[in-house]
Formats: structure tokens, C-alpha cells, sequence
């Protein structure tokens, strides 16, 4: 998971419907940790994502999902997993 402006960033190709080149993402983004982009962050990876939003919130570092279009699921896997959703 890359680090941008030491937030931990998750990518998601919701499916596969975008090609998401993870080394030239994570290149741009200025991060030295590969980029590893998920499929289905919202159905079939929910259990990556909430360890992933536990570990985050335990450490005390932002966690972003590059998703809006699932906001309201990713909000509901955070408040069943006890980490508040964050302003950016």
C-alpha cells in the first residue's frame, strides 16, 4: 500500500473496468511502497480492507480509498470495524 503525504493510500479497479498500472501510480504519487491495486475493495475484499482500516487506525495514520462511488460501504465496514471515517 503506497504512502502519499504519509496518508496509507488503497486503489481499487472496481472490477477491473479501469487499467490501473500500480508502479506508475505509485512512481507519481512520489512512494517508495509498490502500489498493489485491489478489484472488489466493496464486495469480495471487504476482509483486506477492514485489516487494512484497522491497521491504519491503530498506528494513527489517514487512510485513503481511491473510490467514491462505494462511499456508503466502505463507511459502514469502518463503523463495523471501530475506525471512524476521516476528514481529509
Amino acid at each position: 500500500m503506497p504512502n502519499l503525504f504519509n496518508d496509507q493510500v488503497i486503489v481499487c479497479n472496481c472490477g477491473g473496468t479501469m487499467d490501473i498500472d500500480g508502479k506508475k501510480l505509485a512512481k507519481a504519487c512520489g512512494s517508495s511502497t509498490p502500489c498493489d491495486i485491489s478489484t472488489s475493495l466493496c464486495r469480495d475484499e471487504t476482509d483486506k480492507l477492514a485489516t487494512a482500516m484497522q491497521t491504519a487506525h491503530e498506528s494513527g495514520t489517514k487512510f485513503i480509498i481511491a473510490c467514491t462511488q462505494e462511499r456508503t460501504v466502505f463507511d459502514n465496514i469502518a463503523e463495523d470495524n471501530g475506525c471512524p471515517r476521516q476528514k481529509l
